[in-house]
């Protein structure tokens, strides 16, 4: 992936194994109250950086590290007939 912003370039290439990616069951699979959440917060994405440091709002030329978070999010699922289902993370 490459980003351009002005005469700033970053570029993220394949990454991994990386991890921060947790789900979380609520509710009690037995009684069909089931929800899943995800919360996201990947750290050491690797990215280059090409372009001046004024240009990249001042972060370096060269090699870069980044992180992206989410937050929690509500997980849904749907049956093949378009219903709302219910689903467990196992």
């Amino acid at each position: 992936m490459e980003v351009v912003y002005g005469f700033c370039k970053i570029k993220i290439g394949s990454q991994g194994p990386l991890s921060g990616v947790k789900f979380h069951n609520i509710g009690e699979a037995s009684k069909g109250t089931t929800e899943v959440t995800a919360e996201i917060a990947v750290k050491g994405i690797k990215a280059t950086v090409e372009g001046t440091e004024a240009n990249c709002g001042g972060i370096s030329t060269g090699s870069a590290e980044a992180e992206y978070t989410t937050g929690n999010f509500l997980l849904t699922g749907e049956t093949f007939s378009g219903f709302m289902g219910n689903f467990w993370y196992a």
